[in-house]
């Protein structure tokens, strides 16, 4: 990953809200409508965390759902399989640590 692109992952989860929305949508894709409810923020909240997110292409449009009234609602997904950022010597002893740390410790949702 270059550092532009690590950059813009890093930006896009600086904020508790947007690492909440990514955590629930790795328990099941969801409408915006639904992330809101679940991360107990507004729909225009998740929306610009939603933007962030796949700009830094960590989560994508993987459904379309149609609401009782017949609106179309784009379905979120992560766009990849967990994610683990580490910033350092990849050849450090410590990262390598830090790595296997970060498998056994509880996610961001627990």
């Amino acid at each position: 990953m270059s550092l532009a692109e690590a950059g813009a992952v890093i930006d896009a989860l600086a904020s508790r809200t947007a690492r909440s929305i990514l955590a629930t949508l790795y328990e099941e894709p969801r409408p915006a409508s639904e992330i809101a409810t679940a991360v107990d923020t507004s729909t225009q909240n998740v929306n610009y965390h939603l933007r962030k997110l796949r700009e830094a292409d960590l989560v994508e449009v993987v459904d379309t759902w149609y609401s009782s009234k017949g609106a179309e609602m784009d379905v979120y997904a992560p766009s990849a399989d967990p994610l683990c950022v580490f910033v350092g010597d990849p050849d450090d002893r410590a990262v390598s640590a830090a790595v296997a740390e970060s498998v056994s410790s509880p996610r961001v949702g627990d």
